[in-house]
């Protein structure tokens, strides 16, 4: 007698925290030498619209599993979203604030009336009115502007003054090796505690009824 072909491995769709790149080279890593395909899992890999996206996707069911900064999760939790953390990709914050040397920027307190880009995070700006507020100014004092995934060309074409919210070994790397002077400050150095830079997360019902993909 014959015998049914198995099933075909199901498919999770899996949203990044960005566009593909060294922060994600995990996930990676693993799609390219076919460790997924090795556990019958047939993933797929995206990046999204915008970085405050991952978790969004993952509460609508566009998506099976996200990649986002541990903040964003929190703050979808307190709002209800039936989220929870399975792993972590990065474990420690690699967010900065960044300007470059021959803007003038000698510290926070020169930001003021100055244009600050962000990804256009939520959290992010709380944590930004925390940096500033140190230095004596507010949010009102500065102009933010949301550029998602442009930070190294909104400084080095002067759409903005300084980048927040940057990675120091991504987007500081990026404006060094094209031979530019960012001025560089890791988050922690500002005031802001340590907090995991990106989870693997999941619907709270998906890990109950998928334990083993999962």
């Amino acid at each position: 007698t014959s015998q049914k072909p198995p099933p075909p491995p199901p498919e999770v769709k899996v949203t990044l925290d960005g566009y593909m790149g060294p922060e994600n080279v995990g996930l990676l890593l693993a799609e390219e030498k076919g460790f997924f395909d090795e556990l019958g899992l047939n993933v797929s890999l995206r990046s999204p619209v915008e970085p405050r996206r991952p978790v969004s996707y993952v509460v609508d069911r566009t998506d099976e599993i996200g990649v986002a900064q541990l903040p964003q999760m929190v703050l979808a939790k307190e709002k209800g979203a039936p989220v929870v953390a399975v792993g972590s990709v990065i474990p420690r914050p690699t967010a900065a604030l960044i300007w470059l040397s021959d803007s003038g920027i000698e510290s926070v307190a020169d930001l003021r009336g100055k244009t600050i880009a962000t990804p256009g995070i939520p959290y992010q700006e709380e944590f930004l009115q925390t940096v500033l507020e140190r230095a004596g100014l507010s949010l009102e004092d500065v102009n933010i502007k949301h550029v998602r995934f442009n930070q190294v060309p909104a400084l080095l074409h002067g759409r903005a003054d300084a980048a927040f919210g940057s990675s120091w070994n991504i987007e500081g790397a990026a404006l060094e090796s094209l031979g530019v002077e960012p001025v560089i400050t890791r988050l922690q150095r500002l005031g802001i505690p340590a907090y995991e830079e990106l989870v693997v997360l999941v619907r709270t019902d998906l890990l109950a009824q998928e334990p083993q993909m999962i």
